[in-house]
C-alpha cells in the first residue's frame, strides 16, 4: 500500500508541475509568470525525487489538476484561484508529514508545499487587492 502512495505522489507532482506550466502561458506579468515558474521547477523536482523511491522512470503527467483549476480561474477568476491552489498546497503539507518520518527527503518536498501554499495564498491576497480578480478568460471570449 505505502509504494501505491508513493507513486500517486509522483503523479500528483507530475500533474502539478504540467497545472503550473499551463498557468504560466496565461499569466499578465513578469511578476507571475516567474513564480509560476518557480513553482513548477519545484514540482518537477518532487517528481523527480519520489522517481527515486519509485523506481518509475514512464509516467506522463496529465490534466488531473490542470483542468478543475483552470476551471475555477475561468469562472470565477484569479482569486478564486490562488485561494484553491493555495490551500491545495497546504494540504498536501499535510499528507507528505506522516511519510517524512519514514522517507527523510519527502521533508524537504513538505516544507516546499507549505511555501508554495504562502505563496499563493498571498497571490490570491494580492490580486484581490488589485482588482484583478479577473477571469483567466472572459465569457464572452470563451462563445
Amino acid at each position: 500500500m505505502t509504494d501505491k502512495i508513493y507513486l500517486m505522489f509522483q503523479q500528483s507532482e507530475l500533474d502539478g508541475a504540467e497545472m503550473y506550466r499551463q498557468l504560466t502561458d496565461l499569466a499578465d506579468s513578469d511578476e507571475e509568470k516567474e513564480i509560476l515558474h518557480s513553482l513548477r521547477a519545484d514540482e518537477g523536482a518532487h517528481a523527480g525525487a519520489l522517481s527515486g523511491i519509485t523506481g518509475r522512470k514512464d509516467l506522463r503527467p496529465a490534466q488531473a489538476m490542470a483542468k478543475p483549476v483552470l476551471a475555477i480561474g475561468r469562472n470565477l477568476g484569479k482569486t478564486a484561484m490562488y485561494l484553491a491552489m493555495g490551500l491545495g498546497e497546504h494540504a498536501t503539507y499535510y499528507l507528505y508529514q506522516p511519510l517524512a518520518a519514514k522517507r527523510p527527503q519527502l521533508k524537504r518536498i513538505a516544507r516546499d508545499e507549505r511555501r508554495h501554499g504562502e505563496i499563493l495564498l498571498a497571490m490570491a491576497k494580492k490580486t484581490a487587492a488589485e482588482g484583478t480578480w479577473k477571469r483567466l478568460i472572459p465569457l464572452d471570449a470563451a462563445k
